[in-house]
């Protein structure tokens, strides 16, 4: 009924008439979760939605035979639909992983000394390679994670072996392994090695 809030994709279908494509990014971007929280199941019903029919959502235990996307998945899912994280940073559901693995988060390297070992995980963000009074190549990135950033700087020698894991792809996820360089308040990565994750 017009006016009313929306009582399920049918609902919304029978008043909206999207095309398949734009009911599939809505399915995906987590907008009919009130309605039904099985996206995987709401994309099956897209053909039938489409043509006007009524969708037939399953009895629960065929439901549960169609199994929903990972929480992982729904995030990167949103992502690639909408551009942003909308609920959390996609590093949350790595980090305890990340820990056992021996990474630090951009909170727990402020209280390392100058020097320590550091491996640290983000997605790779602003990477330039600005010109330098030497000629040398230095490449300055941030890795961002779920409580902030950590400046990375990337010598030549570390850039000739590694510049391919940063100008490569657009963007992305990347692990760094160096020596955290504190001065003051202030802490920086120097990379010995660029992996992507």
């Amino acid at each position: 009924m017009k006016g009313q809030p929306y009582s399920s994709i049918t609902d919304f279908q029978k008043r909206v008439k999207a095309p398949a494509h734009i009911l599939e990014n809505l399915i995906l971007s987590g907008a009919f979760d009130t309605l039904h929280p099985n996206r995987r199941e709401l994309l099956w019903q897209v053909p039938l939605l489409e043509k006007g029919s009524e969708a037939g959502f399953f009895p629960e235990a065929a439901e549960k035979r169609i199994v929903d996307f990972s929480l992982p998945e729904k995030y990167r899912q949103e992502k690639e639909v909408l551009g942003i994280y909308v609920r959390c940073h996609p590093l949350t559901y790595l980090r305890q992983t990340l820990r056992q693995k021996g990474f630090y988060d951009s909170n727990s390297i402020k209280s390392l000394p100058d020097g320590a070992p550091v491996k640290a995980a983000g997605l790779l963000i602003r990477p330039h390679r600005p010109p330098t009074r030497s000629g040398k190549i230095t490449v300055f990135f941030s890795l961002e994670d779920e409580y902030g950033l950590i400046d990375v700087t990337v010598f030549e020698e570390v850039y000739q072996r590694y510049g391919q894991e940063i100008f490569g792809r657009r963007g992305g996820m990347v692990a760094v392994t160096g020596t955290l360089q504190a001065r003051g308040a202030g802490r920086n990565l120097i990379a010995e090695k660029i992996m992507r994750m």
